[in-house]
């Protein structure tokens, strides 16, 4: 699973590869070619020796569950933290309106945001910003992520 993989290429480097939690959700989702949340031999070795290109959904995805952590969902806490390091919240559009956009998208029986949720949020924001979805999802792309995630602070 992805937290094997993690340890597997932090270990022997004191945690200090320089990779973020979102590279290494990047590496892991590259790797994981059948969606199966585990690294099966053969697709180690496609991933080391082939050159696949993803999607548009995989690269914003890859942000997401580098801010979700262990639990592959955004709290309310993690959903704010994606939006300001995205640079999505600004004048117009602060915690409060993203507050609002989180428990909106969130299922009623929920207190997290799964990957759905998030899309819809995204289309929130995007006709709250007067903007395209496009634009959104592309800022929310070239974050960074967090460095490391609470959630693998070993």
């Amino acid at each position: 699973d992805f937290n094997e993989l993690r340890h597997l290429l932090l270990r022997g480097s004191s945690g200090d590869t320089g990779l973020t939690d979102k590279q290494l959700r990047v590496i892991f989702r590259c790797v994981d070619k059948d969606n199966d949340n585990r690294v099966e031999f053969d697709e180690f070795v496609d991933w080391v020796y082939g050159n696949d290109v993803k999607t548009h959904k995989q690269k914003w995805e890859d942000t997401f569950l580098a801010f979700a952590g262990r639990d592959d969902r955004l709290s309310e806490d993690e959903f704010l933290l994606l939006m300001e390091s995205s640079g999505l919240l600004d004048g117009d559009f602060g915690h409060a309106e993203a507050k609002g956009v989180f428990e909106h998208a969130r299922k009623k029986q929920d207190t997290d945001l799964d990957p759905a949720g998030f899309t819809k949020a995204v289309a929130r924001i995007a006709k709250l910003k007067k903007v395209k979805k496009a634009s959104v999802l592309q800022r929310v792309v070239e974050c960074e992520g967090p460095g490391r995630h609470s959630d693998y602070m070993d």
